[in-house]
């Protein structure tokens, strides 16, 4: 039996918080923020793949929520929440790391 590609985002998806369940008993919060937001991330992705969407390649949240919400016909009340994990990759990938380490740090 074929499995459906949204199982396998959410599969990945829950991976991403079994590793970020383990960094946390570990207190490696940078890492336990990094794969919340890929949770999110492949969460949103398998919404699209129900929704019979294309999923872009992006690991931008903010995009993906829209792109979530214009599918769904309504609109996902998770602003703030968002904005941090999706700062969280901009922090991962060397992008505004002075800035944001000190709220990250705080944060998670």
């Amino acid at each position: 039996m074929m499995q459906r590609l949204s199982d396998v985002w959410i599969q990945y998806a829950k991976d991403d918080m079994k590793s970020a369940k383990v960094l946390m008993q570990h207190r490696i919060f940078n890492m336990v923020c990094f794969h919340c937001k890929q949770a999110v991330e492949k969460t949103f992705k398998a919404l699209l793949t129900v929704q019979q969407q294309p999923v872009p390649r992006t690991h931008n949240l903010i995009r993906l929520r829209q792109l979530c919400e214009d599918a769904l016909g309504s609109g996902l009340r998770i602003d703030d929440a968002l904005s941090f994990l999706n700062d969280i990759y901009l922090i991962r990938c060397g992008k505004n790391v002075p800035a944001m380490m000190d709220s990250m740090i705080c944060c998670c």
